[in-house]
């Protein structure tokens, strides 16, 4: 059997609080933005969505009526499995060291790229996501695979990979979110 599920990454963050006694926000800043030079990225508790950046708009009852989304932040961007304002080339940036080894051990990178494969009924049609790692999915729709992760909001979408034998890097962030969101990113995708 298997479920995506967010949960590892909430105990994770709990577990680093405790263990180190600083806020989500400091080992962020500490650990992963300053050490790869992450200028755009950002995570607060306090102000989810920094001054300056775009608002994430939702079509909330599938009307074709898009509001902004803001007000569904209260309780969605304060844990350790999202939160985290940046903008694509910074994506790209924690992606391709990440990948490279610069992030992480090249043990703890060989664990989490251990892939296993997920049933049919969850292969995402669009980008072909059929293998899961730990915390990292790979790819398969192209001649050449890719490793990544997708991710959204309400309000927000995100797609990024990591093509490692071209070194080629793929960011889509889009502000909106609706029910045919995913056949619009895959259009933009396969353009």
């Amino acid at each position: 059997t298997y479920y995506y599920s967010n949960t590892n990454f909430l105990l994770l963050g709990m577990i680093l609080e405790s263990a180190t006694g600083k806020k989500l926000e400091q080992i962020y800043d500490e650990e992963v933005f300053t050490p790869l030079n992450l200028e755009s990225a950002y995570y607060s508790f306090d102000n989810p969505i920094p001054e300056g950046c775009a608002w994430g708009y939702a079509d909330m009852y599938g009307n074709g009526q898009f509001v902004r989304s803001d007000f569904m932040y209260k309780d969605e961007l304060h844990t350790a499995d999202g939160g985290i304002a940046i903008n694509a080339y910074d994506i790209g940036t924690f992606l391709e060291k990440l990948m490279k080894g610069e992030l992480l051990s090249e043990e703890s990178l060989a664990q989490m790229t251990d892939w296993f494969k997920i049933p049919s009924g969850w292969v995402d049609p669009y980008y072909v996501h059929s293998e899961s790692g730990y915390g990292i999915q790979k790819f398969t729709k192209e001649a050449e695979y890719s490793v990544g992760h997708s991710g959204a909001i309400t309000g927000f979408s995100t797609m990024a990979q990591y093509f490692p034998e071209s070194d080629f890097t793929y960011v889509l962030l889009v502000n909106s979110s609706s029910y045919d969101a995913e056949e619009i990113e895959a259009s933009i995708y396969d353009e």
